[in-house]
């Protein structure tokens, strides 16, 4: 077994550390990008997505820095001899956490507000809100990641390891850990699933799900994603609470495995996927490693691309509307005019 949990480590570390750094370059790029007022990424949107992949980068240093470091022999004489960095790592652990939960949950309602209310989308996500919204989550998570100061945490070694880990004393700590995870994270979760629904129906209610948006059949695609990784970190938390109440191997092996396909799920294949169904941030990196051409800056339309759908059926409505005024002949000869622009519309 200690063969397999290296192995696992080792492969970790192999597309962990170089998917950070792309993580840290793409902030880049779209800070750049935005500051450069370039009409192809949306403020809004690339806001939050730039907060999302800064905490998780922290996540996965913390991660790191008090788990996979001293399971390979670092600093452990000082962690069992400082149990106030068993602290640090919960208070981290449990704020990084929640934000990651909350930042998806935001992102869910971006894209219902972009698809639901298109015109008042400047309005619900003017910048004082995002930024009171990322404040409200950074503090909400700040406070429960601070309220596990209140437990007594220690890095100890523990029968099924070989290593030392962090670990509440009491059980009774841990039981309030996980039952007050499951109930917040799943409530969060349910909500991020409900916005992606409720999206998904509005576009088929408009038949707007065809192969002239592909951006949106990767957002459906994204919406299934995000509900198994959420649906999967659930899972994780219900086994290793079942875990920490029978103690048996079983249920610690399958929670362990649940933890390395969910985390790695949200974090790092999130993020990939982010890339390849944003074409905008994925010509923007090309173009940082000299694989394509620069943006074109000089661009007469500002409209994110979610509302160009709404423009197409306002002046397909204008054609018909218009042409309700006139009388049967004018109203012929309007058709004929006009029949093709109907036409490409009706498609």
């Amino acid at each position: 077994m200690v063969d397999v949990i290296l192995a696992v480590d080792i492969i970790q570390l192999l597309y962990k550390i170089p998917s950070m750094l792309l993580m840290m370059l793409s902030i880049y790029v779209i800070i750049k990008e935005i500051k450069n007022k370039n009409n192809h990424f949306n403020k809004q949107f690339y806001t939050i997505i730039v907060c999302k992949l800064t905490n998780e980068i922290f996540y996965i240093i913390t991660i790191f820095t008090f788990i996979k470091l001293p399971k390979w022999g670092f600093y452990n004489d000082f962690l069992e001899n400082n149990n106030w960095t068993a602290t640090i790592f919960y208070v981290l652990l449990a704020q990084q956490t929640t934000f990651m939960f909350l930042i998806t949950l935001l992102i869910s309602v971006n894209r219902y507000i972009a698809i639901k209310y298109p015109l008042s989308y400047q309005i619900y996500f003017s910048k004082s809100k995002i930024l009171l919204t990322l404040l409200t989550f950074i503090i909400l998570s700040t406070i429960i990641g601070v309220g596990n100061i209140l437990f007594n945490a220690r890095y100890k070694k523990v029968d099924l390891f070989v290593y030392i880990v962090p670990a509440f004393k009491f059980k009774n700590e841990v039981y309030y850990q996980h039952f007050y995870k499951i109930f917040l994270f799943g409530i969060i979760s349910i909500a991020t699933c409900t916005f992606n629904v409720m999206a998904i129906l509005i576009l088929k209610k408009h038949n707007l799900i065809a192969n002239n948006y592909k951006r949106e059949l990767y957002y459906i695609i994204y919406s299934v994603f995000i509900f198994i990784t959420l649906f999967t970190v659930e899972a994780f938390f219900v086994f290793r609470l079942i875990h920490m109440i029978y103690q048996t191997k079983l249920f610690f092996y399958i929670s362990n495995f649940l933890h390395v396909v969910a985390f790695d799920s949200t974090t790092i294949g999130d993020f990939y996927f982010l890339i390849y169904s944003c074409r905008e941030l994925r010509k923007a990196l090309k173009t940082t490693f000299g694989c394509s051409k620069k943006f074109n800056n000089k661009v007469s339309i500002k409209i994110p691309y979610r509302r160009i759908w709404i423009n197409f059926l306002s002046l397909k409505m204008i054609l018909i509307r218009f042409s309700e005024f006139y009388s049967n002949n004018a109203k012929d000869s309007f058709q004929v005019q006009y029949s093709p622009i109907i036409t490409y519309f009706n498609q």
